[in-house]
């Protein structure tokens, strides 16, 4: 079996298989789903999305559905998640212009 782990940390089902990273390819972007409603929502509306997204991935099944799919799972709301978002954009425009991709055309 040929196994590609494309994250920060050996997963612990397979700990004798290196990272990517340890691999020696340092600038991969890594995979993210994430969860996003429209700009100018009231913040009691946003609020209670969060809460209950939060609930929602703490619940038996959810993390037995990861568990399945092999998927690490970091919950972050609000202003944790902007952050991240824009280290990603960062790390993404990095990888993209050791690849050799002009970025200027992505703009369009």
């Amino acid at each position: 079996m040929l196994i590609v782990v494309n994250q920060e940390e050996r997963n612990p089902d397979f700990a004798d298989v290196p990272t990517l990273k340890e691999l020696g390819c340092n600038d991969l972007p890594g995979l993210s789903l994430i969860v996003v409603a429209p700009k100018g929502l009231s913040e009691s509306v946003r609020k209670k999305l969060e809460d209950s997204l939060k609930k929602a991935s703490e619940q038996a099944s959810f993390q037995k559905v990861l568990k399945f799919l092999d998927m690490k799972y970091i919950y972050r709301g609000g202003k944790e998640l902007e952050t991240y978002l824009q280290s990603e954009m960062e790390s993404n425009r990095s990888f993209l212009k050791t690849m050799g991709v002009d970025l200027k055309e992505l703009k369009n």
